[in-house]
C-alpha cells in the first residue's frame, strides 16, 4: 500500500505550492535516515533541509515556528495535526512521489523458502483490496488514502 506523503507547515501557510521552486530557500525538517531525508535532499537542494532524529523532533521544530514546512509520511503527520500541531500547523500539500526513492508502498519481508506464507499474505492483500475491506479500515482508522 502507498500512503501520501505530506508538506504541513503553518495555519497563516498561504500557497499549497510545494514543489522545489516554490519552497527555494525556506527551511524543511523531516526524521533523518529515511526515504524522506533522501528524497528532500535529493529535490530540494535549494531549500535548508534540517534533519532530525525523530519526525516528533521537526513536527516540534515546526510547531514552534523553527522550520517553514515538515515533510513526511502522512500517517505519522495526521496525529501530530489532531494532537500537539492542532493549533499552530495544517496541511499543506501532497509531495509528488520519486518512485526510485520512494519505492511502490510499503512491504514486509519473509524469508526466501518461506514462499506458502508469502501467497497467504499476498492473497490475503489482494482479497482485502478487492472486497474493499482495506479501503473501510483506512477510512476508519488511518483517515488518509492507503492505496
Amino acid at each position: 500500500t502507498r500512503t501520501p506523503v505530506w508538506a504541513i507547515g503553518p495555519k497563516n501557510t498561504a500557497s499549497a505550492d510545494v514543489t522545489p521552486t516554490a519552497l527555494k530557500g525556506k527551511s524543511i525538517g523531516t526524521q533523518g535516515s529515511t526515504i524522506h531525508a533522501n528524497f528532500l535532499e535529493k529535490a530540494y537542494k535549494d531549500s535548508n533541509i534540517r534533519l532530525y532524529p525523530t519526525q516528533e523532533e521537526a513536527n516540534l521544530d515546526l510547531a514552534n515556528g523553527r522550520l517553514d514546512y515538515v515533510v513526511a509520511d502522512s500517517l505519522s503527520l495526521q496525529d501530530f495535526l489532531a494532537n500537539k500541531g492542532k493549533d499552530c500547523c495544517k496541511y499543506i500539500a501532497d509531495i509528488a512521489r520519486d518512485p526510485v526513492i520512494h519505492g511502490p508502498g510499503v512491504a514486509a519481508a519473509v524469508r526466501k523458502e518461506d514462499t506458502a506464507l508469502r501467497d497467504m499474505f499476498s492473497k490475503a492483500i489482494d482479497e482485502t483490496i478487492k472486497d474493499g475491506t482495506l479501503k473501510k479500515v483506512a477510512e476508519k482508522w488511518v483517515k488518509v488514502p492507503v492505496m
